[in-house]
């Protein structure tokens, strides 16, 4: 007996995979599942190419081709976060450079804050000070 070769296009709706289409040529099949890839009808679509041989009975399988709608957001995704972190690598370096880094920045930046607090504080402290001898003076009559 001969060997057979079937070429299955598989696609992916609503999270099932159906068989769209069977072809005995590889580039028709090929052809067609990139055009149903690119309608972006389907979440994935792949061509499964199922050999057959008749002398040993036996068949072999295999995936020829794959496209996903998500493969491409996710490799755009893969793209910018490896931008966000060449520019902060680039960041970094520039501030090792000037001597600062973030955590220098960072420090600076809560001591004021800490400072302001207790400034703050001590100025309320004053006005309620105050307060309590302006009311015992005028209403205690002392």
């Amino acid at each position: 007996m001969s060997s057979l070769t079937a070429y299955e296009i598989h696609a992916c709706s609503g999270g099932k995979w159906q068989i769209q289409a069977i072809f005995d040529d590889r580039e028709l099949a090929l052809l067609e599942a990139r055009r149903l890839d690119e309608g972006r009808k389907y979440s994935a679509v792949q061509v499964v190419e199922e050999m057959f041989d008749g002398a040993a009975n036996a068949t072999v399988t295999r995936t020829i081709f794959r496209g996903s709608a998500i493969g491409d957001h996710n490799k755009d995704a893969l793209e910018r976060q490896a931008q966000v972190r060449r520019d902060a690598r680039t960041a970094r370096s520039k501030s090792k450079k000037a001597g600062t880094t973030a955590d220098a920045k960072t420090a600076a930046g809560t001591e004021t804050s800490v400072f302001a607090v207790i400034f703050i504080l001590g100025g309320i402290l004053a006005l309620g000070a105050g307060a309590l001898f302006a009311l015992r003076h005028f209403v205690g009559g002392g």
